[in-house]
């Protein structure tokens, strides 16, 4: 195996001028270079990646971690990250969590362990607290409003557009007396569920029944979950976590013959767009990208995008 030494004996310089040049971290002449790079050609030589990532004290990868695309929300942040990461030196590493705690603490001890130079959790079923010790060992963004002065963070103002939503809701020519929401989880631990209950809330006041179904994220998934309800008359609107969630909704009750109620959408993908159906914007691939930036900052920044809320889709 070749080595640096071998190298820099048949060049006539030292091992170290080697170094130089593979990691650009000083002078070397021109001639020099010349010769390093025609020698490295004719020996076929390839530097150690580890290596050179020791002797720079970076890796030039980002950890993103992510607990699965089966959501278009997902899906459209990875679109973000990688468009922002093209022209860097960076490389994306995706790391899939399935939202087990025991993976998102061993993805941070990869970045104790320096696999990394930054980590972005997408989502995250570790309390902050649990994550905030390490960002010693190098940056972490989160994808959620935090004010920690160790944690950088980007985030949608859900309740823009959910405030939005209620309201469209409350004044629709019908009013809505008995909506179903939608959600991949809904659970006190999703910030999407609290949001939502939140923003309903304060529009409908919290004696109002607030009726949810959970572990819901695609066309299939909104199509089977329809059986639950279909049978319950009183439901006037149907409020899902996508477009493609809210085509299967729709496909079920068109199947079975019986009247679609309203139904709502978010994410503002093509198939909702396609139908004319009300949705909120939730920016996820400027998400995506502004994240790669925080990622690659040194310093500390909270950033929060502004979610809207779409009457109309044409």
């Amino acid at each position: 195996m070749t080595t640096i030494r071998d190298i820099a004996t048949i060049v006539g310089v030292a091992p170290s001028t080697i170094s130089r040049y593979l990691n650009h971290s000083g002078y070397v002449s021109k001639e020099t270079a010349e010769k390093i790079e025609k020698t490295i050609a004719e020996l076929d030589y390839h530097p150690n990646q580890n290596a050179q990532n020791l002797s720079r004290g970076k890796t030039s990868r980002v950890g993103v971690v992510i607990p699965h695309t089966k959501h278009p929300y997902f899906i459209e942040i990875i679109k973000g990250l990688v468009e922002a990461a093209f022209d860097s030196h960076y490389q994306l590493q995706f790391l899939p969590s399935h939202y087990l705690k025991e993976k998102e603490l061993a993805y941070l001890d990869s970045l104790r362990a320096k696999a990394f130079d930054a980590l972005i959790f997408t989502s995250r079923n570790l309390d902050i607290s649990q994550i905030a010790p390490y960002h010693k060992y190098g940056k972490i963004v989160l994808l959620e409003k935090t004010d920690s002065p160790f944690l950088s963070s980007i985030s949608i103002d859900r309740q823009i557009g959910l405030s939005q939503l209620m309201m469209f809701l409350k004044k629709h020519n019908q009013p809505i007396k008995h909506p179903i929401f939608l959600f991949t989880r809904n659970e006190k631990s999703s910030a999407t569920f609290t949001s939502t209950k939140v923003a309903y809330e304060s529009i409908f006041g919290n004696t109002s029944s607030f009726d949810s179904l959970g572990n819901i994220s695609s066309y299939e998934d909104g199509y089977k979950a329809t059986k639950h309800f279909l049978g319950d008359k009183t439901i006037d609107a149907i409020i899902t976590n996508s477009d493609d969630v809210a085509v299967g909704v729709i496909q079920y009750y068109q199947q079975q013959k019986k009247k679609i109620p309203l139904v709502v959408s978010q994410e503002a993908q093509i198939s909702g767009k396609i139908l004319n159906l009300p949705s909120i914007d939730n920016h996820s691939f400027q998400l995506g990208y502004q994240a790669f930036h925080l990622a690659i900052d040194s310093t500390v920044k909270h950033k929060v995008i502004k979610s809207k809320f779409l009457e109309k889709r044409y």
